[in-house]
């Protein structure tokens, strides 16, 4: 513990915690860290909010403790005080000097969010308004950790609500989907899809008139898995009536899934067809359109897989 180790000398508590992060923190296993009460982290949260620490063991201390809430006990110990104390650090932490702290905060918040009574917690502190707040600083890692956050928070049903509550969020992500970096056009998409599963949030999502062709403009996106999360999200907007309406009519969105046909991506491929089939189809379709359409777009698929094996592997 901090309060323990501070009477000792500080670069031998900066070497435990940095053979401690050296050690858990590229491993993916979620079981990895010790079980803890809130009283057992309370020191760690503390610490993070002492800046007469230096800066680099305190970024050391909130690697450990995102660490430690890889395993729920440690998350659902948290509790409103202990969500509080990461917020009140990730508000203060807003100089250059600092700029790797607050992207590892956000890391940290979206550990905590795996418990969904930490998204209450959360939205009770005006945790996601500072997470949105990071997003303004325009330094690529930062909002790239923001939105990993808050794509956390978006998959949970309460997370959603709150969020499409302010729209003004959604013209947020929206903005980002035209970032050079790519891993934030990638959350921005991420947690908008993740908003997608929503009826309600689809409603939000339509009434910014950015939203679809922002969308739509990633589909033609470098990364495979960006455009298939593009498919994704437009299949869901496309649920209702309107959304379906705006993106056959109003944007370029039907070339560029059949276009996708021919993706050397076989994820692509098929997220296109689902998309293309809710976007050609209505609720008044009946069965044998359906089955034709999909026999349609089957064949566009296997001409598609022929097309790229031919010019792909440059055969004549």
């Amino acid at each position: 513990q901090p309060s323990q180790c501070m009477r000792k000398s500080e670069s031998k508590l900066y070497e435990l915690c940095e053979l401690l992060c050296n050690q858990f923190d590229k491993t993916s296993d979620v079981s990895i860290g010790e079980e803890a009460t809130i009283n057992e982290m309370k020191p760690l949260l503390n610490a993070i909010n002492d800046f007469t620490i230096n800066v680099e063991l305190r970024f050391l201390f909130v690697k450990v403790l995102k660490i430690l809430l890889r395993k729920s006990v440690n998350r659902a110990a948290l509790g409103k005080n202990g969500v509080s104390l990461i917020v009140r650090s990730m508000n203060t932490v807003t100089t250059e000097r600092h700029n790797l702290i607050s992207a590892e905060m956000c890391n940290l918040v979206l550990n905590a969010v795996y418990d969904g009574k930490n998204v209450q917690h959360l939205i009770d502190v005006e945790g996601i308004r500072s997470l949105f707040r990071l997003l303004e600083t325009f330094h690529d890692t930062i909002q790239a950790s923001a939105l990993g956050a808050i794509q956390g928070v978006c998959f949970v049903p309460l997370g959603r609500k709150h969020i499409r509550t302010f729209p003004q969020n959604i013209e947020t992500l929206c903005a980002l989907l035209q970032s050079e970096h790519r891993t934030v056009r990638a959350r921005a998409l991420g947690s908008i899809h993740n908003l997608s599963v929503d009826i309600q949030s689809i409603i939000t999502i339509l009434e910014i008139s950015v939203s679809i062709p922002a969308v739509v403009s990633l589909l033609r996106d470098d990364d495979p898995d960006i455009c298939q999360t593009a498919c994704g999200t437009l299949q869901n907007l496309s649920r209702d009536p309107h959304g379906r309406h705006i993106i056959a009519n109003e944007t370029d969105a039907l070339a560029h899934l059949t276009d996708l046909l021919c993706s050397t991506s076989l994820s692509c491929q098929v997220a296109a067809i689902g998309t293309l089939l809710n976007l050609m189809l209505s609720s008044k379709s009946s069965e044998d359109e359906r089955a034709a359409l999909r026999s349609v777009l089957t064949d566009g698929l296997v001409l598609g897989a022929v097309h790229s094996f031919v010019f792909d592997q440059g055969l004549t």
